[in-house]
């Protein structure tokens, strides 16, 4: 099945974020990427300033997935993954 957008995790913080994930939010992880790729604004929440261009995903458990999203190039960057409370205090 053709995807809509391709998924770029190249961001260092996020495959470090990722190491610490159990596994269990890994699972909930790997069926938002899915989703992410066929419609990513089916689940992303474009956040407001001073956040505007990041997107922020739900993931299971109180934990937040947040990225960029081109429209362009049709690219979703992978950006940091942790719980809600560490990704919101992390972003202001």
């Amino acid at each position: 099945m053709r995807r809509n957008y391709s998924i770029v995790d190249t961001s260092p913080e996020y495959q470090k974020c990722l190491e610490h994930i159990p596994s269990n939010i890994k699972k909930d992880l790997d069926l938002k990427l899915e989703i992410l790729q066929d419609d990513p604004f089916s689940i992303a929440k474009e956040l407001r300033a001073p956040l505007q261009g990041k997107y922020s995903v739900r993931i299971d458990r109180g934990y937040r997935l947040e990225c960029r999203i081109d429209l362009n190039s049709h690219k979703i960057f992978l950006l940091f993954i942790g719980p809600r409370s560490e990704a919101y205090k992390r972003m202001f």
